[in-house]
């Protein structure tokens, strides 16, 4: 594995993007803006090269952090933004900065 490599643009071709370990694959796919500017949603499709007699699992896990999944500051401003939380508070930041299992994503031979 090492760094994203590659060129820029609307359509890219990553190289060299994922760190692979124990026959794992591990991709990280981040979509941000430097000066922290609102940025829209985007579809993603991954192509991953393998030998022709590997065996693929039916589907990936995908982990996400976003509004919607491990967003501890939208259950802070729910709570009414305290500066003190108590116990309970708390626990529900804890629990709501969690990355958990968002979905299976089906993968498809070509």
């Amino acid at each position: 594995g090492g760094a994203l490599k590659g060129p820029l643009g609307g359509s890219r071709r990553l190289w060299d993007a994922a760190g692979q370990s124990q026959g794992h694959v591990v991709l990280l796919l981040s979509n941000f803006h430097r000066n922290r500017s609102a940025c829209t949603a985007q579809n993603v499709s991954l192509a991953v090269i393998h030998r022709s007699d590997a065996t693929l699992p039916p589907t990936a896990r995908a982990f996400r952090v976003d509004e919607a999944h491990a967003n501890p500051l939208a259950e802070w401003h729910r709570q009414g933004q305290p500066i003190y939380p108590d116990s309970s508070q708390l626990s529900k930041l804890h629990d709501a900065s969690r990355v958990r299992l968002a979905e299976a994503v089906p993968l498809h031979r070509l």
